[in-house]
């Protein structure tokens, strides 16, 4: 029975009441309970003693009329629904029942099983939801009560609140100072200043520095904690004019709040003509006064709706408004201009319930949609970036506790899921011996981070390795330690590559070193028996000997290839002595290196008829003797591999580029050769002429070439046959010098 829909049917004519009952009869279910009884009387008594949840009211009774009957009960029942039952179809009668209270009405020769199901469920729902509706607006009233307060203690108006025994309950701040007493003076305390209930009057108050101040009065009669009382609502007139119309404190302050709120608001009246806006409206649809002006507030909201991106949405929420007054409307809309502005409606009426119109707000969330968006996705791009970096990235507390870890860190410290993390003490694991957790928050604590701190760790299941860490302290606005926060990196693999390349680096001198010892020595041994070839080959030139023209061609050709093999050897040990024996960087200006050089071939220069330009050469960080070496190979090969029937023309110049470095360019007009045996002729040994032409080691340029990578330099060719060539080395302006592993230092 408590689960089941009451009914309760009030109908006086017998026969209708019998018909009304089958119609009841026919309703699907077990879910509905009827009441029936044949007087209002009666009725008014079984609504409480039934728990009755609908009233159905025939309007037939007799010697009465059925509005005065549902008045009767709308007055003594306004939460439960009432249903009128008309005789006839009348509309008018019907509007007239609506608006005394009844929640429909029906004529009962078209009731039916269907329509009276619809009219029992769509009573109840709408019932429920007035209520719900009731208890939001309330809601909604005390927030604007709390709002009012504050506003009231903060008014520039003087305010104070009497009771009937004309006791002050209440007083503001500006009243106090108006009154030139103190709240603990005036609370509790008679009210001084005369009044009379509903009424505005002058009052002539002596302040104790000030004489003969008026105060203009306003006296209402008004609720406070649930009782009647006075609000006494006093303004200093004595430095401005009285206002030429006195307005009402509640306009007053809700025009207020309408100016200084961020919100564009519009008031539309019961009519629906506009009666005020604020300026926040105005700026934010780019309107004029002129636009509004002669405009009821619908026109206005379809003009703004033009506006919108989404434009129907508003002018549906209009049409429907227009029908439904009740209605509260929220939603957002969407500019043509890409902002965003929040827009919320709602009826605005009395504490009696009279509608008095309606309130439109436009709140601008375009800034608050952005940061949402932005911080949305810059936490889906963190998130991508902290589940998927191969780094280790954490987050502990200083105690040791790790609070945040990445898929990264959770694999590298050898366990299965962050969850297992939670276990951890950092005191007792993680850092090998040697180096303990202590020393890690000593460092961290003084520094405020740690950069590149490398250290083992020592993980479960013997799970170990090189670990290079970055690390910072977090703190709180005081200066409080929050947590610490960092990444680490294995660096084992780096580590094993080191020791390695150590290991390299180490057996690479010692070999060097073995080279070295070994061109030396052999180079010796070398020269000595080829000294004594060429010179008993002189000797056997010199003496009066029985060879013939055949014997002394064969004598020529052996002392010839003997010292060709000597100069051989000289240019090999030339050669590995760039690197090995080189001397320390220092100032060297170019232009006396060549001007040496073209003194040492003067001879040839003279020979061979050349004609030498030097242009203005800098000052670099070099070894100066790889330099004279350098430019004295090159400029001797412009002389050698010239035309025989033309004077060589040699050209130096050069240019400074953006990155400190220099280009010097060196360009002949001699045989040139094919740029595709470019990488050919700075090899050892590669020769592209017969020797019988042209003397030489061929290893001359493959010299300058290990020269120029030892000043980190650079040197390449352009050349075409018979219009010859240009070699163009990059010098830099100063080196670097390795002094450690991880340190330069500029020479």
């Amino acid at each position: 029975m408590d689960d089941k829909v009451r009914i309760l049917l009030i109908e006086e004519n017998e026969r209708d009441q019998k018909l009304t009952k089958e119609t009841f009869a026919n309703l699907k279910g077990d879910i509905f309970q009827l009441y029936c009884c044949y007087t209002l009387d009666e009725g008014l008594k079984a609504v409480p003693e039934n728990n009755i949840n609908i009233i159905f009211l025939g309007t037939t009774l007799i010697n009465t009329n059925g509005l005065t009957h549902l008045k009767r009960l709308v007055e003594a029942f306004p939460k439960i629904p009432t249903i009128l039952l008309l005789d006839i179809e009348d509309d008018e009668y019907g509007k007239k029942a609506m608006q005394i209270g009844a929640q429909d009405y029906v004529a009962k020769w078209s009731l039916n099983r269907r329509l009276l199901h619809r009219i029992i469920i769509h009573g109840i729902e709408r019932q429920t939801f007035q209520t719900e509706l009731e208890s939001y607006r309330q809601m909604r009233i005390t927030e604007m009560e709390k709002n009012y307060m504050n506003l009231i203690e903060n008014n520039i108006d003087g305010m104070m609140v009497v009771d009937k025994n004309k006791n002050v309950e209440f007083v503001n701040l500006a009243a106090v100072k108006m009154l030139g007493r103190n709240k603990d003076e005036l609370l509790g305390k008679p009210c001084e200043v005369p009044f009379q209930q509903d009424s505005t009057k002058d009052v002539m108050i002596k302040y104790p520095d000030k004489k003969n101040s008026i105060l203009e009065t306003q006296t209402i009669t008004t609720k406070w904690a649930n009782r009647e009382a006075n609000l006494l609502i006093l303004r200093d007139i004595t430095q401005r004019k009285k206002f030429e119309q006195h307005i009402s404190f509640e306009k007053t302050l809700l025009e207020y709040q309408s100016e200084a709120s961020i919100d564009g608001i519009l008031y539309v009246s019961e009519e629906g003509t506009i009666n005020s806006y604020n300026s926040r409206l105005l700026k934010m649809w780019e309107l004029k006064p002129e636009d509004i002006k002669n405009k009821s507030g619908n026109e206005v909201l379809m003009l703004i709706a033009t506006k919108i991106r989404n434009g129907d949405f508003l002018k549906s929420k209009v049409t429907f408004i227009c029908e439904h007054k009740e209605e509260i409307a929220h939603g957002e809309v969407l500019l043509f201009n890409g902002g965003i502005y929040d827009v919320y409606s709602a009826p605005v009426k009395s504490n009696e319930g009279t509608y008095y119109g309606r309130v439109w707000s436009f709140y601008d969330i375009t800034k608050r949609r952005n940061t949402e968006n932005a911080l949305m996705k810059s936490e889906e791009r963190f998130r991508t970036i902290f589940e998927n970096v191969p780094v280790g990235l954490f987050r502990t507390t200083p105690e040791g506790k790790i609070i945040m870890a990445n898929p990264a860190l959770v694999n590298m410290l050898g366990y299965n899921s962050v969850e297992e993390l939670d276990n951890i003490d950092l005191n007792k694991e993680g850092f090998a011996p040697g180096f303990t957790r202590q020393d890690f928050r000593k460092i961290l604590e003084q520094e405020g981070e740690v950069i590149g701190l490398e250290y083992k760790w020592e993980g479960p299941n013997n799970k170990t390795f090189h670990a290079k860490e970055n690390a910072k302290v977090i703190k709180d606005e005081n200066g409080n330690t929050l947590y610490y926060e960092g990444s680490i990196e294995d660096i084992s693999d780096k580590k094993i590559a080191e020791e390695k390349l150590t290991e390299y680096t180490i057996e690479l001198q010692r070999s060097n070193q073995e080279l070295q010892d070994f061109a030396s020595i052999t180079s010796h041994d070398l020269k000595e028996p080829l000294r004594k070839i060429t010179t008993f080959c002189d000797r056997l030139k010199e003496s009066d000997n029985q060879l013939d023209e055949q014997g002394k061609l064969y004598l020529d050709r052996m002392s010839e290839s003997a010292k060709r093999l000597q100069r051989l050897i000289e240019d090999i040990l030339e050669y590995s002595r760039i690197t090995a024996g080189s001397k320390k960087f220092q100032e060297v200006d170019l232009h006396v290196i060549l001007k040496n050089i073209l003194s040492d071939l003067e001879l040839k220069i003279e020979q061979s008829n050349a004609s030498i330009h030097v242009n203005e050469l800098p000052t670099i960080n070099a070894e100066p003797a790889q330099m004279h070496q350098l430019f004295l190979n090159i400029i001797s090969n412009s002389l050698k591999f010239s035309h025989k029937d033309t004077a060589p023309t040699i050209v130096i110049n050069c240019s400074k580029l953006e990155n400190n470095s220099y280009v010097i360019s060196i360009q002949d007009n001699g045989i040139g050769f094919e740029e595709k045996y470019l990488e050919k002729i700075f090899k050892p040994f590669q020769r592209l002429h017969a020797r019988a032409h042209y003397e030489g080691s061929g290893i001359g340029l493959a010299i300058c070439q290990k020269i120029v990578i030892r000043h980190k330099g650079t040197i390449t060719a352009t050349s075409k046959i018979r219009e010859g060539s240009t070699f163009n080395i990059t010098l830099p302006a100063t080196q670097t010098v390795s002094t450690s592993a991880t340190k330069e230092v500029v020479a």
